[in-house]
C-alpha cells in the first residue's frame, strides 16, 4: 500500500485516541460483521491435511456476526441462478423509480423553500437542475450493494439487532463494523442503516485489520477442514456448524 500522507496519519491517531478512551464500553457495543470465501478445493493454510479436488470450482461467501458477550447470526451467500438476477433486476427499476420521485419531490420543496425567503435573489449562473443516476447491479459477479442488503441485512443482521437491542435493554445502543468493501459502502445501503437507526463505527481508510471475527475465520476453516467434506453442499454445512458451535467464551478471548 501506499505510503500514507500527514491528514490521513493524523485522522487515525485521532481515531485511534477515541477509541482507546472509549474503552470497553464503546467495544462492548461494536457488532463485528466479515465475509470469508468457501472454496471447493480450499487448502490454504493447512498443507497436513489432504483434501478432496472437486470437478467444478465453486465458490460461496460465509458471513456472520458476533460481539462481546454475543453472538449474532451466520449465512452462506452462493451464486444467483439467471432467473433470481433477471427478478432482481426488475426489483432495482422499481427501487429507482421510487427513489427518483422521492428525490425529486425532496429537490422541488427545497428549491421552493429557498425563493420564498425574504429577500432572496437568483445568483447569476447555472439555474439548478434535478440530477438523478440509478442504482445499477454489478455485472462481475460477487457480493454487491443488493446482495448485501437482500440476503444479509434485512435476512439475517436487521432482526438480530433489533432482538440485541431488546435483550439488551433500551439504553444499549450496538454500533456495526464492517469492512470497506464497496458493497458495504454503497450510498443506498447508508441510506439503508441510517433509515434503521444503525450506527456505524468510522474506521479511516489503510487502518490495521483489527476485526476479532478474522481469527474465528480460522479457527473454523480448520475445523471443517479436518472433517474432510465430500462435497460443496457438505462443505458448506460442516461451515455452519462450526460456527454454531463456537463458544462465546472462544469469542471474548
Amino acid at each position: 500500500k501506499p505510503s500514507l500522507d500527514r491528514k490521513p496519519m493524523r485522522r487515525r491517531k485521532l481515531k485511534a485516541k477515541e477509541y482507546k478512551e472509549g474503552g470497553s464500553e464503546l467495544f462492548g457495543r461494536i457488532v463485528w460483521i466479515d465475509e470469508t470465501p468457501i472454496r471447493g478445493n480450499d487448502r490454504r493454510g493447512y498443507k497436513r491435511i489432504s483434501l478432496p479436488t472437486y470437478k467444478h470450482y465453486v465458490m460461496a461467501q460465509f458471513r456472520a456476526a458476533f460481539g462481546l458477550n454475543f453472538k449474532g447470526p451466520c449465512g452462506i451467500w452462493t451464486r444467483e441462478t439467471k432467473a433470481e438476477r433477471d427478478e432482481s433486476i426488475k426489483k432495482v427499476r422499481i427501487e429507482n423509480q421510487r427513489r427518483k420521485q422521492k428525490a425529486k419531490r425532496k429537490f422541488l420543496k427545497e428549491q421552493k423553500e429557498l425563493e420564498s425567503r425574504p429577500g432572496y435573489k437568483r445568483k447569476p449562473g447555472r439555474i439548478p437542475k434535478f440530477r438523478w443516476s440509478d442504482l445499477k447491479r454489478s455485472d462481475r459477479g460477487g457480493i454487491d450493494w443488493y446482495n448485501h442488503r437482500e440476503t444479509w441485512l434485512k435476512r439475517h443482521l436487521i432482526p438480530f439487532l433489533k432482538s440485541l437491542k431488546e435483550q439488551m435493554g433500551p439504553e444499549f445502543q450496538p454500533m456495526l463494523m464492517e469492512a470497506g468493501a464497496a458493497a458495504h459502502k454503497a450510498r443506498c445501503n447508508e441510506e439503508f442503516y441510517e433509515e434503521n437507526g444503525i450506527e456505524k463505527l468510522d474506521w479511516v481508510g489503510n487502518s490495521p485489520d483489527l476485526n476479532p471475527i478474522e481469527k474465528a475465520w480460522a479457527w473454523v476453516r480448520k475445523r471443517v477442514a479436518l472433517r474432510k467434506p465430500r462435497n460443496f453442499e457438505e462443505r458448506c454445512q460442516f461451515w455452519r456448524e462450526e460456527c454454531e458451535a463456537l463458544l462465546q467464551e472462544q469469542i471474548n478471548q
